[in-house]
């Protein structure tokens, strides 16, 4: 947390306490593993005190399947990667075995559908690259089609 108060003697009381290394304290070291809102109330020596909230998004690592059906049963028909959506920049690029290009998508907002220019693409294993663009390293793999 990065919080600021000026004054003298001050006291503060975070709440919730959860992930929190302390309550008591104006920057305490946050661990989250959700999203959650925390409210920092903060008391001069004279018993005046003021409150406000802060949004933390957490940012989990992508969970990435290895394999989806595309073949309209409704039923694992996209490749989900959950989390995903948390990393708004982020880049998913697939290849073929031939290493061209089959999808690519900037901010993944609709999961692919195992399609290539319209066309179902065949039963296969593919590469793809995932960038989350935050400074973690880019997430390689296989995924497979399976029809």
């Amino acid at each position: 947390m990065n919080a600021s108060a000026t004054g003298d003697s001050l006291k503060y009381q975070w709440s919730p306490a959860i992930g929190l290394s302390s309550t008591t304290i104006l920057d305490p070291v946050i661990t989250v593993t959700k999203d959650i809102t925390y409210t920092l109330t903060v008391t001069n020596n004279k018993g005046c005190s003021v409150s406000d909230n802060v949004n933390i998004k957490a940012l989990l690592d992508p969970v990435v399947p290895n394999t989806f059906t595309p073949n309209n049963d409704g039923i694992n028909d996209k490749w989900d990667i959950k989390y995903l959506d948390s990393f708004s920049s982020c880049t998913v690029d697939v290849f073929n075995r031939n290493g061209q290009k089959v999808f690519s998508s900037i901010g993944y907002k609709t999961a692919w559908d195992g399609q290539s220019n319209n066309s179902n693409l065949p039963f296969g294993v593919y590469y793809y690259i995932i960038d989350l663009k935050n400074g973690r390293k880019p997430v390689k793999g296989y995924v497979t089609i399976i029809r």
